[in-house]
């Protein structure tokens, strides 16, 4: 996916150090993930990352059928951001790739750890420095990027255990944080692009 986000546009240096800059001095914090936005010309690349918990509902590797099928749900969400990310028509906006993974420990990490002997017997228990993230990177082309004055976020909808997204997006016309709410889930972006 990166290959085809970069064959898309290139974001430019000072987006990429911004990015890379935000995403070393995050914390963990459930309940909170971070939608990174960055925009060149008619081009917006967006990264979405939400801890485990949120999205599923816990963070150790998935286990059982039930745990499997909640992250194979919650990956074809994340990979479908038309149902996630409501822009504005007039701004003629087209999702042109998508992708969605989850970081962290999967049962097979967890399976070949229990053979490693009794003295990571403990290290290994369910939560146990266990953080798994869900990590999704969008491609879109505006026609009219002008006209592109707000994102409304039906994300909080899909996933009811996320409280919020810190939202960090840069442009030619500079950077801007925000932080959107299950109450406040409208992201403002007139003159900001």
């Amino acid at each position: 996916m990166r290959f085809t986000v970069l064959s898309v546009f290139a974001i430019s240096a000072a987006g990429a150090a911004l990015a890379q800059d935000m995403h070393q001095h995050e914390a963990h914090v459930h309940g909170t993930g971070a939608l990174d936005i960055a925009v060149e010309g008619k081009n917006i690349l967006m990264e979405l990352r939400a801890p485990g918990a949120d999205i599923v509902g816990f963070e150790h590797p998935a286990r059982d059928v039930e745990d499997k099928a909640a992250v194979a749900l919650a990956l074809n969400l994340l990979s479908n951001p038309g149902d996630l990310f409501v822009l504005d028509v007039a701004a003629g906006c087209d999702f042109v790739a998508a992708e969605a993974e989850l970081h962290g420990k999967t049962s097979e990490d967890d399976a070949h750890d229990e053979g490693e002997g009794e003295e990571n017997e403990h290290a290994h228990e369910e939560g146990a420095g266990e953080h798994s993230e869900f990590h999704a990177e969008y491609v879109l082309i505006c026609e009219r990027i002008d006209r592109l004055e707000t994102v409304s976020l039906n994300y909080f909808k899909a996933f009811e255990r996320a409280q919020a997204l810190e939202v960090q997006a840069i442009s030619d016309k500079g950077s801007f944080g925000a932080e959107l709410t299950r109450d406040a889930p409208v992201l403002k972006l007139e003159g900001r692009i």
